[in-house]
């Protein structure tokens, strides 16, 4: 799901925190066989979203602008 998606049915997040994560990708040969990796720097964003504290804390976590782990904490404040 794009970021924006997320937005619409959640709304703004509490907090935001962007970094860039290194992952290594494979580089093929021309029989599909892994003959090296090379270092790719992915945008990685986390929202947290506090809806108070009756609701737990939803941490989202976003790798080239899709949505790809949410994580719950403790309850809010």
């Amino acid at each position: 799901m794009p970021r924006w998606e997320v937005q619409a049915i959640c709304g703004e997040p509490t907090q935001v925190h962007d970094t860039v994560d290194v992952i290594l990708q494979p580089v093929y040969d021309p029989f599909r066989r892994v003959v090296d990796h090379l270092p790719v720097a992915v945008p990685k964003s986390v929202w947290t979203y506090n809806f108070g504290s009756s609701r737990l804390i939803y941490f989202l976590t976003f790798r080239d602008g899709k949505l790809a782990h949410i994580e719950t904490g403790g309850y809010g404040h």
